[in-house]
């Protein structure tokens, strides 16, 4: 029995005992107690929530600035990174809607747990793989534990949340994340600069000792639940309904949008290994700072767009500026300028994902209620198709994915003139 069901039996119970006045000054008294004391509680298991995600989104991002050094140690081709990535968001695009399923069947304080034993589990076998097929099933049951533990952790804080609170929520989760993607490619890029083996070392013992924390200090009965969940709510449960062609539009611009971000970014991380020759901790230092700028951007510059009346109209511009910084950056033979050009690329390009969300879940009508369930299905669906793209194209030209993705994105910001001159059409009739 869930915590909240004690709760509201144990108040049912002081509202029955007696009715004089001074019983009723005691009653007060003792809800009041009551009150605070879920209070504190639900405020402890929030708090712990976000740090043990964040650690594990660190953690999972401290191999990323290594692992071109690392295939190209083992003399693999360059595609690799490429398909290791598109299988990690193939499984996180399968594997999300059933572990949400079973954060219901088994809590999901056990499916964040599993997560991390799972993660560990799958690098032990990756840091001892050196064949290109256990070295993709690896990265395939990375992607399973990985979507185990986002799901569970963001099905906790569902589940906890007020009605008011869930979108503080997931925008503290999202905070989260870009943070995690910062420190994990910085950390990793540091220890990397010692050894690879290191890293591994360093992730995988992390994994079993937060297993462990969060057994112990988590537990079911502090989350409510109240029948939602990840599935239904941010994975790829997508509704039936029939959505008109601006709608159809929308996703087409989520997809490209998505598909060129990745594709530039799964390049950039191998380029600047391989073609460059940085160093880990360098490569780990500049993620780490884009990390962190994004970051910033997202809540200055992203939380303005969204609050204006035009942000549809707004996002055309973004998608041209990272175009023309897509077609600058590898054009440039300086590294300082270069590395300098990708920070403008990604600060631009940090814009767009907040302005698409709060744009998919605008939800005044319900055709547009119809595009929010699928939006996580087809901005996952670009993530794999851009690093499929990357992986087989890199071989030809290692500039080849920065300038295809400046194409995309230009094709990406005409149709958003489309679709804003459809939604500024509808507003006028």
């Amino acid at each position: 029995m869930y915590y909240t069901d004690k709760y509201k039996k144990s108040r049912a119970k002081i509202l029955k005992v007696n009715k004089s006045e001074g019983g009723i000054i005691c009653r007060k008294r003792q809800i009041n107690k009551m009150d605070d004391i879920r209070k504190n509680k639900k405020k402890t298991a929030v708090r712990m929530i976000f740090l043990f995600y964040l650690i594990f989104s660190i953690l999972t991002n401290m191999l990323n600035p290594v692992t071109p050094a690392l295939f190209l140690d083992l003399e693999m081709p360059d595609y690799m990174f490429g398909v290791g990535f598109a299988c990690m968001a193939i499984a996180t695009f399968i594997f999300s809607p059933l572990w949400g399923r079973a954060c219901r069947k088994i809590g999901c304080v056990n499916v964040f747990a599993l997560g991390f034993l799972l993660y560990g589990c799958t690098q032990i076998l990756f840091c001892i793989s050196t064949k290109q097929l256990p070295i993709l099933c690896c990265r395939f049951f990375g992607g399973v534990a990985y979507s185990a533990g986002v799901v569970a952790s963001m099905s906790c804080l569902m589940d906890v949340a007020e009605e008011a609170e869930k979108y503080n929520f997931m925008l503290y989760h999202s905070a989260i994340t870009t943070v995690g993607v910062a420190l994990g490619y910085a950390l990793g890029g540091i220890v990397g600069s010692v050894s690879v083996g290191m890293v591994f070392a360093v992730q995988i013992t992390t994994l079993f000792v937060l297993m462990f924390c969060t057994k112990i200090s988590l537990k079911e009965s502090m989350f409510v639940k109240t029948g939602t969940t990840i599935e239904s709510s941010k994975v790829v449960e997508c509704s039936r309904s029939p959505m008109s062609k601006k709608s159809q539009l929308f996703l087409v611009i989520v997809f490209l949008s998505s598909f060129a971000t990745t594709s530039y970014d799964t390049a950039f991380t191998y380029y600047i290994k391989a073609a460059l020759g940085f160093p880990n901790y360098w490569t780990g230092l500049i993620r780490g700072g884009i990390g962190i700028i994004a970051l910033v951007v997202d809540f200055t510059v992203g939380v303005w767009i969204i609050r204006s009346n035009k942000a549809r109209k707004k996002i055309i511009y973004v998608f041209i500026l990272c175009s023309i910084a897509a077609w600058i950056a590898p054009q440039i033979e300086i590294v300082w300028v270069f590395v300098v050009a990708n920070f403008i690329f990604f600060t631009f390009n940090a814009l767009y994902i907040p302005v698409q969300q709060a744009l998919a879940t605008d939800s005044k009508g319900e055709d547009n209620t119809s595009v929010a369930g699928r939006f996580t299905a087809v901005l996952f669906a670009g993530k794999v198709a851009g690093s499929l793209f990357e992986g087989g194209i890199y071989n030809y030209c290692n500039q080849l994915p920065f300038l295809a993705a400046g194409v995309i994105f230009l094709v990406a910001a005409f149709l958003s003139w489309i679709n804003y001159r459809q939604n500024s059409c509808k507003v006028k009739r």
